[in-house]
């Protein structure tokens, strides 16, 4: 979403909205925060109505220095995309920040 003006009446926004509610797919990403997602996707997806992403197949993967930091951000983060009609299969999904780095160099 880099690039995109998050104010309230973006059309762009809407558009990614739109699309994505068309998806099949979805990944939604972020770094844990205070044991939960971030405000940003929380914005993002207080934009969706209750069933908003009927049908879509979503998976939630969330990066932390630990998995403290990380211990509800990714349970949260699903149960709110079945709360908007997500079909959230299996298990959720963590990966430690020390690992992303190594992986990196």
């Amino acid at each position: 979403m880099r690039g995109y003006n998050f104010c309230a009446d973006s059309q762009s926004v809407s558009d990614v909205v739109v699309r994505f509610a068309a998806s099949l797919f979805l990944v939604f990403a972020t770094p844990a925060n205070k044991a939960s997602f971030t405000a940003l996707l929380k914005a993002f997806l207080d934009r969706y109505p209750t069933n908003g992403l009927a049908g879509v197949v979503a998976f939630s993967v969330d990066t932390g220095e630990s998995m403290v930091h990380s211990m509800f951000a990714t349970p949260v983060l699903s149960l709110t995309l079945v709360e908007l009609g997500a079909i959230a299969p299996g298990r959720d999904y963590t990966c430690r920040w020390m690992s992303i780095r190594s992986w990196i160099g």
